[in-house]
């Protein structure tokens, strides 16, 4: 509106002194289609706009259209719902509209494109068409850890084998193989672990427990990857982790050992779990009944001794010497482990070697002359030679062809023979019966065990009993 107001050398109409003007725009906006990114990973959402190049005093409409394209369809691999006419308020340049893609979990599949148009609109058309790409989830998977030591995180690599649109999320199962979930783990952490819009990789740390005490070089358990978000499982979604054992492996002796005399005694010394470590110990002697420095045994080798790493035991040779005299039928020593490394000394760090007497005299018995019943029959007893030590034995005594105790009294041993002593007699008294009957024959044998002596032959003899009844 124009006003006219104080003229000079004029006078003013009033009724003329407003004048009005119309301005007609000549600019057209029009309408498009438009997306930041208009391509995702199934599993997220797309979002894309219609927009005009400027906005409107007055509502604008349009139709808008999104087909399936090489999709499987709505409800497959996508969720819309908003086909149809539309509307962008007065006063506004855009309004956006969300597509939520679907994970089917189906590996391998090549790009599905979605195709979003508009049309009778009530302004000019502009960009009329835009393809929406879904990418097919990318595939998780999961790499075993490198070993560590207990008390250390075992890290699990975690990798997509192609970059996501959106972040890559999932959680964990621990299992036990060897190790122990509660004992050797801390399986708290279960998740979720997130790997990055455009990255590739994340890892899963999971803590080991120092100190447990465990009977296990290497100790081992898994670690599954599950409930993935925008992203599938591969068929590599399990892994496993291995924990090398700081606790230091017992050492001890199997057993107690022995040989006879000129042979060598094999001690084998073991570990209670084997070590990824070579582990090595000295060996100390300590003379009991048996003498070392060459005398009963040979005490010079202590070592070191090594068990190699993996392995679980080594054999301990201690030699001995045959003396060729009477001795003791069993002499001892003691061995023990000192100064292990990469060990402790276990529950049985020291083990008793026993040398047999390979000399060792005969044992012999002999019968006396048979006599009437209610005497006493006399058995000999001798041994091939005199020795340095008390031999012991004992005798078995035999019914034969007599009534046992009803025709004779077995006396009952055992019998020593003192060192320097080569013989003794044992005598049978017989029992004195009114029956008239033949004659009869018991047995006197000597028993297996002897000490410091062994059956030689003959090992038994007869006892003969005459009848001297009418």
């Amino acid at each position: 509106m124009l006003h006219l107001s104080a003229p000079v050398n004029a006078q003013l109409d009033p009724d003329e002194a407003d004048a009005f003007c119309a301005i007609t725009d000549d600019e057209f906006p029009s309408i498009n289609l438009g997306a930041v990114l208009a391509r995702a990973n199934e599993g997220s959402t797309i979002v894309f706009t219609v927009s005009l190049t400027t906005p409107r005093q007055s509502a604008t409409t349009f139709t808008l259209t999104l087909l399936p394209g090489t999709s499987q369809g709505a409800s497959v691999d996508y969720s819309f719902a908003q086909n149809g006419a539309q509307t962008i308020p007065p006063f506004t340049s855009s309004i956006s509209f969300n597509v939520p893609l679907l994970d089917d979990q189906l590996a391998g599949e090549v790009d599905e494109v979605l195709r979003a148009s508009i049309a009778n609109a009530n302004v000019a058309l502009g960009v009329t068409g835009l393809d929406l790409t879904i990418v097919d989830a990318p595939e998780l998977t999961i790499a075993a850890a490198p070993v560590v030591l207990e008390g250390q995180n075992a890290v699990f690599p975690v990798t997509i084998d192609a970059a996501s649109t959106a972040p890559v999320s999932f959680r964990v199962q621990f299992s036990s193989a060897s190790a122990s979930v509660l004992n050797d783990i801390n399986p708290a952490n279960t998740g979720p672990f997130t790997i990055p819009a455009g990255s590739t990789s994340t890892t899963v740390p999971v803590p080991t427990i120092a100190g447990d005490g465990g009977d296990n070089a290497v100790e081992t358990f898994t670690v599954t990857t599950i409930l993935p978000v925008n992203a599938t499982l591969s068929g590599f979604n399990t892994a496993m982790g291995a924990i090398t054992d700081g606790d230091p492996s017992p050492l001890s002796f199997a057993a107690d050992a022995f040989a006879v005399e000129g042979a060598n005694i094999d001690f084998t010394v073991q570990l209670a779990w084997t070590s990824e470590a070579a582990i090595q110990f000295f060996v100390q002697f300590s003379d009991g009944t048996a003498a070392g420095s060459g005398i009963d045994y040979v005490s010079a080798g202590v070592g070191p001794y090594t068990v190699p790493a993996g392995q679980s035991s080594v054999t301990v040779s201690v030699a001995t010497i045959d003396d060729a005299g009477p001795e003791l039928a069993s002499e001892s020593f003691t061995i023990a482990i000192v100064n292990p490394t990469n060990a402790v000394a276990g529950a049985q760090p020291t083990a008793v070697g026993r040398v047999l007497d390979g000399d060792q005299p005969r044992l012999t018995i002999a019968a006396g002359a048979a006599v009437d019943e209610g005497g006493t029959v006399s058995f000999t007893v001798s041994l091939d030679r005199q020795t340095i030590v008390p031999v012991t034995f004992d005798l078995e005594f035999l019914a034969g062809s007599t009534q046992g105790s009803d025709d004779f009294t077995a006396p009952v041993g055992p019998w020593t023979l003192l060192p320097g002593t080569t013989s003794v007699v044992i005598t049978v008294p017989t029992v004195q019966d009114l029956v008239h009957e033949n004659q009869e024959i018991f047995v006197a044998r000597l028993a297996a065990n002897p000490v410091n002596a062994v059956v030689g032959a003959p090992g038994e003899a007869n006892g003969v009993i005459n009848d001297d009844d009418p």
